[in-house]
């Protein structure tokens, strides 16, 4: 008899155990810049030394409505779009010491609910950021991400990058 007791507990620990437990995020939308790689696509860094830059971003949501849906309005990327964007990018150029000049790299997620019956999301994002449009060697991109709530996340920085001309 106490060997069925000793397996039965055993089998409860490792079902406790197994069990995941729902973790407690804000359902505003939260993110963190993790890190960054250059990528340069031309073999001769002469030419044109990084094409683009792949960041990658850690996120969480509460609630599980992140990523555009059919229904989604979300806002508009530009004044004449069709399409809306929850990805806000803008990539600065440090010109004189100033974050003076700047372009947009807005994108749309798709939908990331999850159909189970815990929610939340947490994962990372990895965006590829041409980085074409920049007007000096030093850049910082800004981040920004809203959920179908329209709630928005902090915005968000890199660290300086620098960029060789």
């Amino acid at each position: 008899m106490q060997k069925w007791i000793k397996i039965f507990v055993v089998g409860v620990i490792v079902l406790i155990a197994s069990c995941k437990k729902n973790k407690n995020f804000s359902p505003t939308p939260y993110l963190e810049y993790k890190s960054h790689v250059l990528v340069s696509q031309d073999q001769d860094p002469a030419n044109f030394p990084f094409d683009y830059a792949d960041v990658t971003l850690y996120f969480t949501d509460g609630d599980g409505n992140l990523g555009q849906d059919a229904d989604f309005q979300g806002i508009a990327c530009c004044d004449t779009c069709n399409f809306y964007c929850n990805l806000f990018v803008e990539v600065w150029s440090k010109v004189d010491g100033v974050w003076d000049n700047k372009y947009e790299y807005n994108a749309r997620i798709d939908d990331m609910t999850p159909t189970s019956q815990d929610k939340t999301l947490e994962g990372d994002i990895l965006y590829k950021v041409s980085l074409s449009g920049r007007f000096s060697d030093t850049v910082r991109i800004d981040f920004k991400i809203f959920d179908r709530d329209l709630q928005s996340s902090a915005l968000i920085s890199t660290p300086e990058i620098y960029v060789d001309l």
